[in-house]
């Protein structure tokens, strides 16, 4: 059984009410984000989580962007309300905002320097009998062309979308982006170990091509299942271990 909750640094994650609990490649894609935008220009100061779950990549950003104001958006209320919960409860409640909701709806007055999401990864798969955690985990509630159409509307001239993604299926889902006119960046893939294959890839893009498509291997795991510097680097400011 999953742990009900997750202490950080800086934050607690309460995921009881959560199909989507917090993962090792959850964490990494949070820090792997945070790093990116930190480094962009100009700051990213306004931006939209989708399917937020338990608020764990919203906190994550909020930590590491003191000017930035976040909106999570998350379609099954048990979630959506334990993210309020967890984001009350941390240093940086005035500057997050979660709203239970349907991003195919979503109509904001404003549009957004970054969108993130780790959405709903498996497409057609067997389903399990609990909606909510379909909801989390398959797409039923959200495909992707839906989350690309949803990350265009959204996003402003010069925003910036992250992503987290199965490596299962990769070429159709970059084609997928391409055709919404939006261009990928970086491509993070991550490995348990060295020497297994990827299982997931961390997609940076935004609406302007950039010069070259930049490529690099995150590994989680070393010998002994312990984390590999790589990792404990990335971690370093959000995990009490590190």
């Amino acid at each position: 059984m999953a742990n009900t909750y997750f202490q950080f640094k800086q934050f607690r994650i309460d995921q009881e009410h959560c199909a989507m609990k917090v993962s090792s490649d959850a964490c990494v894609f949070g820090a792997w984000g945070a790093a990116q935008l930190s480094q962009s220009q100009p700051a990213k100061k306004k931006i939209l989580d989708i399917g937020t779950g338990t608020g764990l990549l919203s906190l994550m950003l909020a930590q590491s962007n003191q000017e930035a104001e976040i909106f999570g958006i998350e379609i099954d209320k048990q979630a959506a309300d334990q993210a309020k919960k967890n984001v009350s409860a941390s240093p940086w409640s005035k500057r997050i905002e979660i709203l239970q909701g349907d991003i195919k709806s979503f109509a904001p007055s404003k549009k957004f320097d970054a969108v993130v999401s780790n959405p709903p990864f498996y497409e057609g798969d067997l389903q399990s009998p609990d909606v909510q955690k379909n909801w989390a985990h398959h797409d039923s509630s959200l495909r992707f062309n839906e989350l690309i159409s949803a990350i265009e509307r959204t996003l402003s001239a010069e925003g910036l979308f992250l992503l987290l993604l199965p490596t299962k299926k990769m070429e159709q889902r970059l084609e997928m982006i391409s055709e919404f006119d939006l261009h990928v960046h970086r491509k993070a893939y991550l490995h348990h170990e060295a020497k297994h294959p990827a299982i997931r890839a961390m997609i940076l893009g935004g609406r302007k091509m950039g010069p070259e498509v930049i490529e690099e291997r995150i590994e989680l795991f070393c010998e002994k299942r312990q984390y590999t510097e790589q990792v404990k680097t990335l971690l370093r400011d959000f995990y009490l271990a590190f």
